[in-house]
């Protein structure tokens, strides 16, 4: 961490590490958050909101009033994104597959005209302003559907084509959509959850039995730990090579 001073404003500069250590607090101050106060559960505010919203305020709080400015470094940010959905698919099996059954076919075929109706709308919305109609689709499905991960994947791929302004689209539409989910969304899912007195799965224990049998079930260890991280490195290393230099940054 330095500082320096630009007139009568302090900049803060907080290097990978501290960044990282600050988003590792925020994200727990998050979750304690969620304990504490019925209403982020109610409303199905993650963790990594809540305590974002608490550095975001803190920040602003600096900003406003001339005080300070707070620069964060996000050279880890593409790589931890990375890693987050290698472990996602690390987790998918055949056999989770063949569970869903039909509701799970479902929810994909629903995904697909979702998304597909997202873009579609982002592209008519940008031809309607006189905007480039990749803008509509960071503001479409990219956003929409894949939140700030793929907003942050996605926003420099296509400034790099020469549409500026694509990252800030992206990232502001991810926002939205997470605060218009919040508001609108969770209540709706709660309402039509007490309506049709539909079960959760409140449990690990139950969550666990979905995916695996019972006499698989064994306690993780330091060796599993590493394989695992190892096998995410790995996988990472080669899509890596693959992936645009320009979305890397």
């Amino acid at each position: 961490m330095t500082w320096d001073r630009t007139g009568e404003v302090l900049n803060l500069i907080f290097n990978p590490e501290f960044t990282l250590a600050i988003a590792a607090m925020m994200f727990y101050c998050g979750f304690r958050l969620r304990m504490k106060f019925y209403v982020l559960r109610r409303f199905s505010v993650s963790s990594g909101v809540a305590g974002g919203l608490v550095m975001a305020l803190f920040v602003w709080l600096l900003y406003f009033p001339g005080m300070a400015v707070v620069h964060f470094d996000y050279s880890l940010q593409m790589p931890l994104i990375a890693m987050f959905f290698t472990r996602v698919g690390l987790t998918g099996s055949f056999t989770a597959l063949r569970k869903g059954g039909r509701t799970l076919i479902t929810y994909l075929v629903a995904c697909w005209v979702l998304v597909l109706f997202q873009n579609l709308l982002g592209v008519g919305l940008a031809g309607l302003f006189d905007m480039h109609p990749l803008l509509g689709v960071m503001a479409g499905a990219v956003s929409m559907e894949g939140g700030h991960n793929l907003a942050a994947i996605f926003g420099p791929l296509v400034e790099s084509m020469g549409v500026s302004g694509a990252a800030a689209a992206a990232m502001s539409a991810a926002t939205f959509g997470i605060i218009a989910g919040g508001l609108l969304g969770a209540p709706m899912a709660n309402w039509l959850i007490k309506r049709h007195d539909l079960d959760l799965v409140t449990n690990y224990d139950d969550l666990y039995k979905g995916y695996h049998e019972d006499n698989e079930k064994e306690d993780v260890e330091i060796h599993d730990f590493i394989q695992t991280l190892g096998i995410i490195v790995a996988i990472m290393a080669l899509g890596w090579r693959a992936w645009p230099p320009a979305s890397r940054k």
